[in-house]
């Protein structure tokens, strides 16, 4: 008998994945490391959206899934970053139905990593992040402050209007356990997608290979 293809209900949750639109944030002042980010998204169904101080000049990009945000902070200039993403939430059209991820400047993802989050229509997909020394993994026992990141938390946009960031050093695991604290039974674990911290340069190689 010839193979007909998957069941309905597989094709439709396949398709369904594959028709995900991702938005990934990118706070972004380190120029040098925009082509290999710009290479790795280009191939992936994504809106990328960079986040700029008002002292860089104003760009616009010809590629149009590319899209620049400019904002200034008032003094002090301390966590500019925070204050850039929550500019973009109040400002930008957050999509319900739409993923956003957090991207600095200097990480990375694996190359199938859009490919592998297809299968998750949750609300929150949790993924793990690479570091120097070790692995966060995404697993419910590490969502705690100190060790999870906003780089592990792709969330829908429904979910992510309704909260903000604030600035202080350890923002990302307060944004997360907060909305954690809220909302546990709309996240899913995903710890086989993983993302690079500290990838590109200054503090990386931009080579796997790079921690041994």
């Amino acid at each position: 008998m010839d193979w007909l293809g998957p069941p309905a209900a597989l094709r439709e949750g396949l398709l369904s994945g594959l028709a995900m639109k991702y938005n990934v944030i990118t706070p972004f002042s380190r120029w040098g490391n925009f082509r290999p980010l710009r290479d790795m998204l280009a191939p992936q169904n994504v809106n990328w959206h960079l986040l700029i101080d008002r002292d860089m000049p104003s760009l616009s990009f010809a590629e149009s899934w590319i899209k620049a945000h400019h904002g200034r902070p008032p003094p002090p200039r301390f966590f500019i970053g925070h204050w850039l993403l929550n500019l973009f939430l109040d400002h930008q059209e957050i999509h319900d139905d739409e993923y956003y991820v957090l991207l600095t400047d200097d990480d990375y993802y694996e190359a199938d990593f859009f490919a592998k989050l297809a299968k998750y229509t949750a609300d929150v997909v949790m993924v793990s992040m690479r570091r120097a020394g070790d692995m966060l993994w995404a697993t419910p026992g590490n969502m705690r402050t100190c060790h999870v990141g906003l780089e592990q938390m792709v969330i829908k946009g429904s979910l992510l209007k309704q909260y903000r960031i604030n600035g202080f050093y350890e923002a990302d695991g307060d944004l997360i356990t907060r909305i954690w604290a809220a909302h546990s039974d709309k996240f899913v674990f995903a710890p086989e997608v993983v993302c690079y911290f500290n990838f590109l340069p200054p503090a990386g190689n931009g080579r796997y290979d790079q921690w041994g």
